[in-house]
Formats: C-alpha cells, sequence, structure tokens
C-alpha cells in the first residue's frame, strides 16, 4: 500500500484578506514616521513632494 502526501494549495496557505497600512508617527529610531503593511512589511519615508505627498522606499 502507498502512502501520498498531499501539498497545501496556494488557496489554503495565503489569507484573502485585503493588505492595509498604517502610518506610525515616530516610528523609527530617528523619531520619523513608518508606513507598517499588514503583510508584514515596513517602509520609511524617501522623499516629501511639494504637493504634500510622500514617496516611502523599503
Amino acid at each position: 500500500m502507498e502512502n501520498t502526501l498531499h501539498d497545501a494549495t496556494v488557496t489554503d496557505i495565503m489569507p484573502t484578506a485585503p493588505v492595509t497600512y498604517t502610518i506610525v508617527d515616530s516610528g523609527t529610531e530617528k523619531g520619523k514616521p513608518k508606513l507598517a503593511s499588514s503583510d508584514g512589511h515596513s517602509f520609511v519615508v524617501k522623499r516629501q513632494l511639494k504637493s504634500g505627498d510622500v514617496v516611502w522606499r523599503r
């Protein structure tokens, strides 16, 4: 008799919840804002544009 293992499908592993982002004021060691995502990534400010928009980097 042969025993087989079944691989989990991608849908079994990956959550289907959308990624959300939160700005953490003073989130860095230097007191700058940090952008944290619900999937575990974090971003810091690369530059702030004259328009007020923020360019983030990982």
